[in-house]
């Protein structure tokens, strides 16, 4: 059973580095957490103030999903980390870049503009839910493509 709590945040693209590390120091500083990537995530260290969400970001329908869950199961976040990104294919021919379909194309838009649009919107309406004003509100975007 989760403790409803003004410390609460949203780590999208929890992946083995960055992600990883900003869910952990959240969770060391007293947030409870809720982390999204398309593989599994467990933090054991942390007893119930941290939720996974596996699933991937190209599929537009996640992002609510998530809010929606961590409102559930923890209440409105205060702070929202998106750090997924995705670029199908690095292009450095003009025959590569030929080579790039619709389908991978629109994935990659999805991951790094239309998931990014939606949280900012979800973002958006938890911040107005929060009346305490002790704490600031953040969406943080890293614009992460450290693996590409």
């Amino acid at each position: 059973n989760f403790i409803m709590s003004s410390d609460i945040a949203i780590v999208f693209g929890a992946g083995a580095r960055v992600g990883n590390a900003v869910a952990r120091k959240l969770l060391s500083n007293n947030y409870k957490v809720v982390t999204v990537s398309r593989k599994d995530f467990k933090i054991d260290e942390f007893p119930g103030t941290h939720f996974h969400f596996q699933g991937d970001l190209k599929n537009l329908d996640l992002v609510p999903a998530v809010f929606a869950k961590t409102r559930e199961l923890f209440g409105e976040p205060r702070v929202i980390v998106y750090n997924a990104a995705a670029n199908t294919k690095l292009t450095k021919t003009v025959d590569e870049f030929l080579s790039v379909t619709g389908e991978e194309f629109n994935t990659d838009q999805n991951i790094n503009v239309s998931s990014v649009f939606l949280s900012v919107q979800e973002s958006i309406k938890s911040f107005d839910k929060i009346t305490s004003t002790d704490k600031p509100k953040a969406f943080i975007f890293t614009g992460n493509m450290q693996n590409l």
